[in-house]
């Protein structure tokens, strides 16, 4: 196997950084003759990112299978990178053997290429419908709590995966969440409120909307603070003496609910009447 050592290095930081738990809470898979509940894991080999990560995962995969004979190595390919993966397991203890294998082979060279391979939910490719889809609510507003995107460079990718188990995570403790994937953005969103719950008023001669629905008010003081990609987003500005910085961070917002026809485009294209919030 042709495996440079810039792919080695890049490898081992990607996988390093990656933050995918058990396989326990993931979405349901799909098997290669089409969808199927039985499968939840999968084995991540290897994550290639930039120009041409494609082709490269392609030829990885033709490499491994010559010199190993697994038949079940597979490429998932995304917009700026591509994972190599093997195998499609009911639970993350299934996949153990196949992950210790992965984990101890060696190129013809010698090198441990897959050394820091986890086991994963299946990709968004495989997986089943959005559970709790905003643009199935009924509602005509609702309560940006969390935003997820992925970022290929520092192997943090699966952005749908995340946003869908964090939403789970809060219907689990009762909370009325939902989730919207964007072409570029997943949000994760805390009820779907009528169009009487943030009408449109006149203060101090102009219009604008205010909160009128208790339950919305509550969520908006029981998530303040917008998460991003599991953290607070932190922002840097000049502070009003203009002698030190400011730490801000963004606030959780409302957002009118995008019907299916243009659900599709609203997380990367909402308008965030929030602001920032000294910290």
């Amino acid at each position: 196997m042709r495996y440079g050592l810039a792919a080695l290095l890049a490898q081992a930081a990607v996988l390093g950084i990656l933050s995918v738990g058990g396989c326990q809470n993931a979405p349901l898979g799909a098997s290669a003759g089409g969808f199927d509940a039985t499968y939840t894991c999968t084995i991540l080999l290897y994550v290639h990112n930039g120009e041409g990560h494609a082709q490269q995962a392609e030829e990885y995969k033709h490499n491994t299978q010559q010199h190993t004979g697994w038949k079940d190595v597979y490429v998932v390919n995304h917009p700026g990178y591509s994972e190599l993966c093997r195998g499609r397991y009911p639970s993350a203890e299934a996949a153990a053997a196949d992950l210790k294998q992965a984990k101890n082979y060696r190129t013809p060279v010698g090198v441990q290429v897959f050394a820091q391979a986890i086991v994963m939910p299946l990709t968004e490719q495989a997986a089943g419908p959005t559970p709790y889809n905003l643009a199935d609510s009924k509602g005509a507003f609702t309560v940006v709590v969390a935003e997820f995107y992925d970022v290929p460079g520092a192997g943090y990718v699966g952005r749908k995966k995340f946003a869908e188990q964090y939403c789970r995570q809060l219907r689990d403790k009762g909370t009325d969440a939902y989730v919207l994937h964007g072409s570029a953005k997943s949000l994760v969103c805390i009820g779907s409120f009528p169009e009487s719950s943030y009408p449109t008023t006149t203060i101090g001669g102009k219009l604008q909307r205010v909160v009128r629905d208790p339950a919305m008010d509550k969520a908006l003081k029981d998530f303040p603070k917008l998460a991003v990609n599991g953290r607070q987003d932190v922002l840097l500005v000049p502070a009003k003496s203009g002698k030190r910085m400011e730490k801000l961070t963004t606030t959780s917002y409302i957002l009118e609910i995008p019907r299916k026809e243009s659900a599709a485009d609203a997380a990367a294209t909402h308008n965030r009447p929030g602001d920032a919030q000294s910290q």
